[in-house]
């Protein structure tokens, strides 16, 4: 027997195979990775370029043809400026402000000319409409009989409809009722032809002695029964048609006095549309009134907004971060719009001009 404290040895030729088939490829793969990377660093070719980094250089153009107005700190050469918070240049606008004030009380004359104008429209309107209210005083109680006698109409057409409304109601219900009726007596008429036959067949059976003579006394009682019931469902038809025919009597009544009366509250109407009312035409020809002055306020407006917007732009600051590298035209001197005022290498962004051989 084996003993269980001492393991069995396994033999070299498994071990080998073993190393072989699990450790192998992994160690192989290690050594091929470091080989390359040795390859890589000690024998790729190493080049020298010789060059220069460059900065990129941002020019600030004046946004309006003006002069230069000198600043609390002059900018120079070399001097370092913050994008958005340096100011680098200030343009004279003394001719803008005149041009807007000179506007600006244009404007108000033109202003006060349309408050005027619309004042003396609105009194004209006033006196118009008080002129009107006196007319139509004087129609309105010419008007208020013809009025209480539309009403007494519209009320009378209204009791007439109601009235014919039931009466339709009623033959409606009737005509259900109708038709109900029919269809009773039409399968109590079935129920008792059901009966004589099956009062025949048990008669058959009694004259052969193969059924009671009780069976056949109480199918004619049934079929007795059965008939009572036929004659009351036709007797209540017959009552039925008859109420039918009376409401459609009494609908064509209703309904010839309804379009009568409907004709006669027409007419009546129609008498209201006599005296029409007039149109007020002072507010209507307003517009056309205030239209030149308006249009030439709306003008002045855009010019004063244009102006505004130029006396704001007076001041330009840094559009990049950077360092000035050139000052174009010193304080004092005049501008043209578009040209540079001075140049900024900006710092953020650079490039690198090389030079290979």
């Amino acid at each position: 027997m084996n003993d269980p404290e001492r393991p069995i040895a396994m033999p070299w030729k498994v071990r080998v195979q073993y190393v072989c088939t699990h450790w192998l490829q992994p160690v192989l793969f290690m050594i091929s990775v470091a080989a390359l990377a040795w390859l890589w660093t000690f024998r790729a070719p190493q080049t020298v370029v010789v060059g220069r980094v460059e900065a990129i250089e941002v020019s600030v153009p004046a946004s309006e043809g003006a002069t230069l107005m000198p600043l609390e700190r002059q900018l120079a050469p070399f001097d370092r400026v913050q994008q958005g918070v340096t100011l680098v240049a200030r343009l004279d606008v003394s001719d803008l402000l005149f041009e807007m004030q000179t506007l600006t009380a244009e404007r108000d004359r033109i202003k006060s000319s349309i408050d005027s104008e619309t004042e003396r429209l609105r009194l004209q309107q006033q006196q118009w409409d008080f002129e009107r209210d006196q007319q139509q005083r004087e129609l309105l109680q010419q008007s208020l009989s013809r009025q209480r006698n539309l009403t007494s109409a519209d009320e009378r057409i209204d009791d007439l409809r109601r009235e014919l409304n039931d009466i339709r109601d009623r033959h409606r219900k009737l005509a259900l009722k109708q038709s109900e009726t029919a269809a009773a007596s039409k399968v109590l008429a079935i129920e008792s032809e059901h009966l004589t036959q099956q009062r025949s067949r048990v008669a058959e059976l009694v004259e052969r002695s193969m059924a009671p003579t009780l069976q056949l006394a109480e199918l004619d009682q049934q079929i007795e029964l059965k008939q009572c019931e036929l004659a009351e469902s036709e007797a209540i038809s017959n009552t039925i048609s008859r109420q039918v025919v009376e409401l459609d009597r009494e609908i064509r009544i209703e309904s010839q006095r309804l379009a009568e009366s409907t004709q006669l509250r027409d007419e009546l109407a129609a008498t209201e549309l006599e005296h029409p009312e007039q149109a007020a035409p002072i507010l209507a020809d307003a517009e056309t009134l205030l239209a030149p002055l308006e249009q030439a306020l709306r003008v002045h407006d855009a010019k004063i907004r244009r102006l505004a917007q130029q006396i704001a732009a007076n001041e330009i600051l840094a559009p990049v971060s950077g360092m000035v590298s050139q000052v174009h035209f010193p304080p004092g001197t005049f501008v043209p719009r578009g040209e540079p005022i001075l140049t900024i290498a900006a710092e953020q962004t650079r490039c690198i001009v090389a030079y290979v051989d």
